[in-house]
């Protein structure tokens, strides 16, 4: 599946009016970051091609994770507006 679709899939399916757009571009700017950080590369800068790559293993990783845990849900994930 395309990254970001299984979240979108799941949380569109709960009612959602745009699933998780601001979400997962949290995501995917968290994915870069932790890749361009330079205890990631040994102290090193790396490329910006390296980068990529690494922040694209991030998100597929993170999404056959999530793809995973939710795979076991019975029913979408829901809102609450309590407690908050």
């Amino acid at each position: 599946m395309v990254p970001g679709k299984i979240i979108d899939r799941y949380f569109g399916e709960a009612g959602f009016a745009e699933p998780m757009t601001s979400a997962w571009a949290y995501y995917e700017k968290h994915a870069r970051l932790e890749a361009s950080r330079p205890d990631m590369w040994g102290g090193q800068t790396p490329t910006d091609t390296a980068v990529q790559q690494l922040a694209n293993a991030f998100i597929t990783e993170w999404n056959w994770a999530v793809e995973t845990l939710l795979r076991h849900w019975e029913s979408p994930p829901t809102t609450t507006t309590t407690g908050l």
